[in-house]
């Protein structure tokens, strides 16, 4: 099925009549980035073998792992991406979904994540996905020397503890934004849960940041034109962009939706773009111990 609607779509995309539609318009480059999202999608990730590739593919797994493997700090930050969510989503939505998080069970199979997990396949699979270069770095690490030189399944204890704090730390902020967006969901589509866990799921993708590799943006995918697809050098300098992909969308689609006439938007505009850059950087720097001291 997937196939066919890929096939499809090709054949919608390739036409002529659609080509010229967007020279027309003036929108050669966006028909351009769509045919090479079509292209990635359809051939899906690629990992070239050659030595090149290898070696970059090793740096950029263990910068990954140097930077955010038993990181600390990094894993205090997750819950910050709150904020995002809270101005894409509206900060009541945010504040009942935080109360309902705390309020429930934890740490038992009735709790508030194996609630969230069951109700959509997309938040099930999300602690395997929702970061490419962990994700992409846990798979480069699969079968390395640690393997043989431990007892048992020591190996695979240390790739998981590697992020282990980070997933759990972005799987409370995942939990709570996605049950913000259903709140808001059920309200604007009138109660129908089917378009609401939708919804959700693609709240969260938005101002969470997705691993999956058809919703990254192409330098995300290794890809820099027709010409240039799917290499470790492109993806190089897209690691760790994916949260800051997601806060820039966020700011664009609440900016998109103010009114620059009304004085009222535009006042809740700047709280919110106080909120997703100003407060975040300065909790940051806090959680981090980074403020400036007197001197600076």
């Amino acid at each position: 099925e997937v196939g066919d609607a890929v096939t499809d779509i090709w054949k919608v995309l390739s036409h002529k009549e659609t080509k010229a539609a967007f020279e027309d318009t003036g929108h050669t480059h966006k028909f351009d980035w769509m045919e090479l999202w079509v292209r990635d999608v359809t051939t899906d990730q690629i990992f070239r073998n050659n030595l090149v590739e290898r070696s970059l593919r090793w740096l950029r797994t263990g910068y990954t792992v140097s930077k955010l493997g038993w990181n600390v700090g990094v894993g205090l930050l997750q819950p910050l991406g709150m904020l995002q969510s809270s101005v894409a989503l509206g900060h009541q939505n945010m504040f009942w979904a935080l109360g309902a998080v705390l309020s429930s069970k934890q740490f038992s199979e009735n709790s508030i994540y194996a609630f969230v997990k069951s109700e959509t396949g997309f938040m099930d699979s999300r602690a395997t996905n929702w970061n490419k270069d962990i994700s992409e770095a846990q798979r480069q690490l699969k079968f390395t020397i640690l393997d043989q030189i431990t007892p048992g399944n020591v190996g695979q204890f240390v790739r998981d503890s590697l992020f282990w704090m980070i997933k759990s730390a972005q799987g409370f902020t995942d939990t709570v934004t996605w049950l913000a967006a259903k709140k808001k969901g059920m309200a604007d589509f009138n109660g129908d849960e089917v378009l609401a866990r939708r919804f959700a799921d693609r709240a969260v993708a938005g101002s969470q940041a997705s691993g999956i590799f058809g919703e990254r943006t192409n330098i995300e995918r290794g890809s820099y034109d027709k010409k240039v697809g799917q290499t470790e050098l492109i993806r190089g300098f897209s690691v760790f962009i994916s949260y800051f992909m997601a806060k820039t969308n966020v700011a664009i689609r609440r900016t998109s939706e103010t009114s620059l006439r009304s004085p009222a938007q535009m006042l809740r505009w700047s709280r919110d773009m106080m909120m997703l850059y100003t407060v975040e950087a300065l909790l940051a720097a806090l959680i981090t111990n980074r403020l400036p001291d007197d001197e600076d």
